[in-house]
């Protein structure tokens, strides 16, 4: 029996020893502090030109996630936008919603233009509700045209030629 304890007391040193030994090594790691990405609004001081447009994305989608619309996802859309800059296509079509008012007029040309053209260049299925708003943009434009040489009648021609044919002949022919 005596044998039997100090084997045991050996193996229960060893254990002992052992744990120490881990846990010196598991405390002796410092912790990695990982720094948290600039804010939209420190992205909107700064200025966007310095990010991505994968960051971009990141906000766009942060701030609709947060409620933060009309404080940060409006400015970068419209930023977006007016540099031209690649917009993950369900943004822009919300921004197609979102700017559907008078007060974000030439937003919302710029937007059903670069949703559309997505949809144009296979980026995007042409779907029923697609037509329905290439249909009314048509429609809008067609009465808000100033004259024949309409920037925005220009291009929503060209969408209604390359989406459908159909509403095509409907409106320009």
């Amino acid at each position: 029996m005596t044998i039997r304890k100090q084997t045991i007391s050996g193996l229960l040193i060893i254990l002992s020893l052992l744990m120490i030994g881990v846990s010196g090594c598991i405390w002796g790691q410092k912790a990695v502090v990982v720094g948290t990405g600039p804010t939209c609004e420190e992205a909107l001081y700064t200025g966007l030109q310095g990010f991505s447009d994968d960051e971009l994305a990141l906000f766009l989608d942060s701030s609709l996630a947060e409620d933060r619309k009309s404080e940060c996802w409006i400015p970068i859309m419209e930023t977006s936008l007016n540099e031209n800059r690649e917009i993950p296509h369900r943004h822009l079509a919300e921004a197609v919603k979102t700017f559907n008012k008078r007060r974000y007029e030439a937003l919302f040309h710029k937007a059903v233009y670069r949703y559309l053209a997505e949809v144009a260049r296979g980026k995007a299925d042409y779907r029923p509700e697609d037509r329905l708003l290439l249909e009314d943009y048509c429609r809008f434009v067609i009465n808000n045209a100033g004259s024949a040489h309409d920037k925005n009648l220009g291009q929503a021609q060209v969408m209604c030629r390359k989406l459908d044919p159909g509403l095509y002949r409907q409106f320009f022919e």
